[in-house]
């Protein structure tokens, strides 16, 4: 799934959000309190709804436009008081779903109604084109730096209950990032041994890592050795370290052609795994989409132009400006030294 374009109408806060994005890759650039968080909250909402979550979007109408399988798909509602009142779902010509107050339509049968608190994508997930719409909005994951947890400790079910799982059908699990790994550690999974040798490069320090009991022996949890220390545990780590091992591991565990969104990365990050990280969003070897938000010249500089979109915000209404929009240089110094000077980007803002 390719997320190409999304209108959202927050009419509670008064705010409307026009976006674009990329193909693959899209860093959304701009000054703070610009909006580019609430971005990702956006297309993070589209997963709630879709799942019955309604709690969050009392008053709302979005347009998400996507891909899937190279076919074209629309995903439009509106939601009034926390019930929703339209709704439909299009790909290409085809209507898959459509309901107003008065009748609910599936694939052009008039169909008894369902509660209005339940997005038709949560009713009916299982049935046709929609299961697989279902299935890939579902891949949306938002990574930020509140997703990081401080301590980890996982119950020994989790590993007993993984019996009969593969490496790939572990991807696909509703388990944390943590459980994952605990997963592919005990089973021998491959993986494990790619998030390890990632985490080395960055700190060449670390030689092992591994799960084990944590000090009471109730609970597994994550434990790492360095060259010159013993084991040490996940609560013994630095900030910097544990978003590191968060980031590497979520590329390598996410299932392939996921949507991740991911908040400021480089915050609390050293250069070596910024620079790891920056290797992943461009290699992308998992085809990912990822939508990630920055405001570092770093980073910027180290994406190709072809992905900048700019984010910015006149009154209440946030949208994004493409490198052609924008007007930038055909050479990446060039684009970036505009970009570095451009009024859109320095101030964003526009009232």
């Amino acid at each position: 799934m390719i997320i190409t374009r999304l209108e959202y109408v927050d009419k509670t806060n008064k705010n409307t959000f026009i976006l674009n994005f990329n193909d693959i890759l899209t860093i959304l650039v701009g000054v703070s309190g610009v909006g580019k968080t609430r971005v990702l909250n956006c297309i993070n909402t589209m997963k709630k709804i879709a799942m019955g979550d309604l709690a969050e979007t009392a008053n709302i109408d979005w347009s998400l436009d996507f891909v899937v399988d190279g076919s074209g798909c629309k995903w439009s509602g509106q939601i009034e008081n926390g019930r929703i009142v339209k709704e439909s779902m299009a790909k290409g010509e085809e209507m898959i779903f459509s309901r107003d107050e008065k009748e609910i339509l599936l694939e052009g049968v008039s169909v008894p109604k369902v509660s209005d608190r339940l997005s038709l994508l949560a009713v009916f997930w299982g049935v046709g084109d929609i299961k697989r719409m279902y299935e890939e909005i579902m891949h949306i994951y938002f990574i930020n730096i509140n997703s990081i947890p401080n301590e980890v400790y996982i119950r020994p079910s989790v590993a007993r209950d993984a019996n009969g799982m593969n490496e790939e059908s572990l991807g696909y699990t509703n388990l944390s990032i943590y459980e994952k790994m605990l997963v592919a550690y005990m089973k021998g999974f491959d993986v494990f041994e790619d998030i390890k040798d990632d985490y080395i490069t960055v700190f060449p320090m670390v030689e092992d890592m591994k799960f084990d009991y944590d000090r009471t022996g109730s609970d597994y949890t994550f434990y790492l050795k360095e060259k010159t220390t013993d084991w040490i545990s996940y609560e013994g780590l630095s900030s910097g370290m544990k978003k590191g091992l968060f980031h590497i591991a979520a590329f390598n565990m996410l299932p392939e052609g996921s949507i991740l969104l991911i908040d400021e990365f480089e915050n609390s990050m050293g250069t070596r795994c910024l620079d790891l990280v920056l290797d992943m969003l461009n290699s992308n070897e998992r085809n990912y989409q990822i939508i990630v938000t920055s405001h570092h010249p770093y980073v910027i500089n180290n994406v190709d132009m072809a992905h900048w979109q700019v984010v910015l915000r006149g009154g209440s209404r946030i949208y994004t400006k493409g490198k052609e929009e924008l007007g930038l240089g055909r050479s990446h110094h060039e684009a970036f030294k505009q970009l570095m000077n451009l009024e859109e980007y320095t101030e964003g803002i526009f009232d």
